[in-house]
């Protein structure tokens, strides 16, 4: 019995070892699967967020495409009104350097030929008495001739005023197709800053993207790696539970073997005990048969 009790002991202390080594096992595994659940859960998040930039950035790109469009339009617009105004401009000019033109080149004929006129009166006036009443003809003529002209020329400021008036409405509606091509360029410069942000909030989306890709892929491999330890963790624990079980059977073994040895050495001690009582009893018989010999002697 002496000799098995520390092997005995030795085997149950192998034993637990075993089992704090299982539990730690098994607590490890359970902290690997509530890791693995968490890294779940965050991948499902990261996922989710994925999915809202993705949509995210095509929404942008929507935008994108949208103001692109309204810009080259504004654009185009804005390229139209400029060949409108110049075309327009250019033919108001033309049409107002044309009547100064012809203003210029009546007056100069009518002032010609009142000059002309005049000198015809004096060449009259010269001749001889008996062509007066012809000069007083030509001079009556020549009255009504110089009225005209005179008329004429009192109407041609009240023309080049009016020509001036126009030109002004012109030039009015000129400033006015002016400032709405302003505020096409101020819309224009508008879309400008708007597509300068839209693409910086792009940029900042691209990155988010890129750095929420970079952090699900480290998450995934954080995961899998998690996952080969839980593998890794659990095939140890089924090893050392196999082990633990073949130790519990050799223990189940060696205490069976303990518990029969215990009972051949109780039986044992009781066949001793008898044997001891019969040896005691049998001196005691020689001793009394020893003394009543002497006795009898």
């Amino acid at each position: 019995m002496s000799v098995l009790a520390p092997r005995l002991f030795l085997e149950k202390l192998r034993s637990h070892n075993l089992t704090e080594s299982i539990k730690a096992d098994e607590d490890q595994v359970n902290s690997l699967e509530r890791q693995s659940a968490s890294l779940r859960s965050a991948l499902e998040k990261e996922n989710k967020m994925v999915d809202n930039l993705t949509k995210l950035q095509e929404e942008f790109e929507n935008v994108k495409a949208e103001l692109e469009n309204e810009y080259t339009q504004a654009q185009l617009k804005d390229k139209l009104a400029r060949e409108d105004i110049s075309a327009e401009f250019q033919a108001h000019i033309a049409r107002v350097t044309e009547v100064e033109s012809e203003i210029g080149q009546k007056l100069a004929a009518e002032i010609e030929r009142a000059n002309s006129l005049g000198q015809k009166k004096e060449l009259f006036e010269s001749r001889l008495p008996d062509l007066r009443i012809q000069h007083d003809k030509m001079i009556s003529y020549l009255g009504h001739e110089v009225e005209n002209i005179q008329k004429k020329q009192d109407d041609a400021p009240s023309y080049i005023q009016q020509v001036k008036k126009e030109l002004e409405e012109q030039s009015a509606q000129l400033e006015k197709v002016r400032q709405e091509h302003d505020e096409v360029r101020r819309q224009v410069d508008v879309y400008a800053q708007r597509f300068v942000g839209i693409k910086e909030n792009l940029d900042k989306t691209k990155e988010a993207y890129e750095k929420a890709s970079v952090d699900k892929e480290r998450r995934v491999r954080q995961m899998r790696t998690l996952e080969n330890d839980r593998a890794a963790a659990i095939a140890r624990a089924q090893r050392v539970q196999k082990e633990r079980n073949a130790e519990a059977e050799r223990v189940s073994v060696l205490d069976a073997k303990a518990e029969t040895l215990r009972k051949q050495i109780k039986k044992f001690q009781e066949l001793t005990s008898i044997f001891e009582q019969s040896i005691t009893g049998c001196k005691s018989n020689a001793a009394e048969s020893e003394a009543a010999q002497k006795k009898n002697e």
